[in-house]
């Protein structure tokens, strides 16, 4: 069971807590996995706030602890072009503060998503070396696929499920 207080639907209100949560999330995730300039450079509060008005945040899930977001979730109902299957959503994204992990917030999170995705097989992209994530999603019942997409400097694994 979650210690999280409540797991909700992402609203307009949210937008700016959700940007910095994103790039705190990204950074504790990825340093060391991806360059830290690009990192810096590529994941800013600027960034992530003009992407979040741009896609939405009807598919958003935020995981909130004593009234501070501490995690997100997102899906598609049809995984997208890199997924190249039909029938098949997609977790486009799903990211914990590190304080969170460990505690069933992330599997709480993984779980609403999944409920809310349109087929029942699912998609994700896991980036390469992340071997913690990779074990999360294998204990959700996801499955290394073979298949991996590039966008230097990030190669990330298809799971499926």
């Amino acid at each position: 069971m979650s210690d999280v207080a409540e797991i909700l639907p992402m609203t307009e209100a949210d937008l700016e807590a959700k940007a910095r949560l994103h790039v705190r999330c990204w950074h504790e995730a990825y340093e060391g996995l991806v360059p830290q300039d690009w990192l810096d450079e590529n994941i800013t509060y600027g960034r992530m706030l003009a992407r979040q008005r741009r896609i939405g945040w009807e598919r958003v899930l935020l995981a909130w602890d004593r009234g501070v977001p501490v995690g997100f979730a997102s899906w598609e109902d049809e995984a997208r072009a890199w997924a190249g299957r039909r029938g098949v959503s997609e977790v486009s994204s799903i990211y914990l503060l590190r304080s969170h992990q460990g505690r069933g917030v992330g599997r709480a999170l993984m779980e609403a998503a999944l409920e809310r995705c349109a087929h029942e097989s699912v998609a994700l992209l896991v980036l390469a070396g992340n071997d913690r994530a990779i074990g999360f999603y294998e204990h959700l019942g996801f499955s290394l696929t073979g298949r991996s997409v590039a966008d230097e400097p990030l190669i990330e694994l298809e799971m499926l499920r």
